[in-house]
């Protein structure tokens, strides 16, 4: 794309720090291995993404989906990305839900998730880790999804000065998405909704 004049949007997002190896763990994907999870709390898929103001500050949004029914069990929005970012979506999603079996937690390879004190507060809390192949964002297709439609039925619609506003329009639109909004791949039914019948 260089050569022909054309730079990717996301230009100046990442620094390269060779110093942060050293706090990564590399972990495989187990989510691959196993099969469709059959109820609830047995697969949790992580991801975050990016959102602008109008300021044209960045804003970082991470969310914990259920891969079972496409509920979001936690999220977190911050202006940083660190270990407290990813930290707080995991805290709000174990205060939700109850863990009662081994659980596989899906990530990319990120060091907001491949840090060693989020892959330690995995195993603390009873999660199994596991993480996408190198660059391959294919593998967490349904992390990917939930991104594109809030971004389309929300995001994309209005204009935000600022991270309350985001994080105000954030609140309401899970609340439709979790307990209103049909999924095809779940019989069209609402993440709740299949969760109850499923259950």
């Amino acid at each position: 794309m260089r050569e022909n004049g054309i730079l990717a949007s996301v230009v100046g997002l990442y620094t390269f720090n060779p110093k942060r190896r050293e706090r990564y763990q590399k972990v495989k994907n187990l989510l691959k291995l196993a099969p469709p999870a059959h109820q609830p709390n047995q697969q949790w898929v992580a991801d975050f993404t990016y959102l602008k103001t109008r300021e044209r500050r960045w804003v970082y949004l991470a969310t914990i989906m259920d891969a079972f029914s496409r509920k979001i069990v936690g999220w977190s929005i911050s202006h940083t990305r660190d270990f407290n970012f990813t930290f707080a979506a995991l805290k709000m999603a174990l205060s939700r839900r109850k863990i009662t079996q081994n659980l596989i937690f899906h990530t990319d390879q990120g060091i907001e998730y491949a840090g060693l004190n989020f892959q330690r507060a995995l195993k603390e809390s009873g999660l199994t880790p596991s993480m996408s192949g190198k660059g391959r964002c294919l593998d967490n297709p349904t992390a990917e999804s939930f991104f594109h439609t809030f971004k389309t039925e929300s995001f994309y619609q209005k204009v935000f000065d600022n991270i309350k506003q985001i994080r105000r329009e954030f609140v309401l639109y899970i609340d439709f998405y979790n307990k209103q909004r049909l999924h095809s791949s779940i019989g069209y039914l609402s993440p709740e909704d299949y969760e109850t019948a499923n259950v």
